[in-house]
């Protein structure tokens, strides 16, 4: 098992935290049940990604979630999976 660094776990353990919460928000405002599964379908590798850092492509998983972004635009791109990604490797 290979881990990437600390600084960089740490963002993505945020990333993940915050998708979670924003799925079950989705569910809660009875978003449909296919965008709550491509939401979880974009990110749920990355645990395993995360323990195999010397494998883990970081734009291949950036261009991953960029699909979702494209399938499922937002009025605001703070939102956007790419976007969330970002704030939570830069520490915002």
């Amino acid at each position: 098992m290979a881990l990437g660094p600390p600084d960089k776990l740490e963002g993505y353990l945020e990333f993940i935290y915050r998708v979670m919460l924003t799925a079950r928000v989705m569910g809660w405002q009875a978003a449909s049940p296919e965008q709550i599964a491509d939401l979880i379908d974009a990110v749920h590798n990355l645990p395993v990604l995360l323990r195999r850092w010397d494998v883990f492509d970081e734009k291949r998983f950036r261009d991953h979630l960029a699909i979702y972004d494209e399938e499922w635009p937002v009025e605001d791109s703070r939102a956007s999976l790419v976007r969330l990604l970002d704030d939570c490797l830069s520490g915002r």
